[in-house]
């Protein structure tokens, strides 16, 4: 589902809902099945110098992301990803 707000004096209060967390993201992703790490995953990400890239680097951690397998099927697993915080490719990043 994607939701848009055509309304420029009504994107505020959408933008609240998000930034308080009175709405939840869940997203899904199928991937080759790896062992899952402690959770939450908090790792800290850095920006590249590509528009679409990002990197596990050392450091204080600056996200965090809740990672549970719904379903494995032969190699690969279904994913359910739940973001605590929206850094630039940052579910990208913890599945890499």
């Amino acid at each position: 589902l994607v939701v848009f707000s055509v309304n420029a004096h009504e994107r505020g209060a959408y933008q609240r809902l998000f930034a308080t967390s009175a709405v939840r993201k869940t997203y899904e992703a199928i991937a080759p099945t790896i062992a899952l790490p402690a959770q939450p995953v908090r790792v800290r990400l850095a920006r590249a110098a590509q528009f679409m890239q990002a990197a596990v680097e050392d450091g204080e951690p600056n996200t965090e992301t809740e990672m549970r397998i719904k379903s494995t099927f032969g190699a690969d697993s279904l994913y359910e990803l739940k973001p605590h915080t929206g850094a630039r490719h940052q579910l990208r990043a913890v599945m890499a």
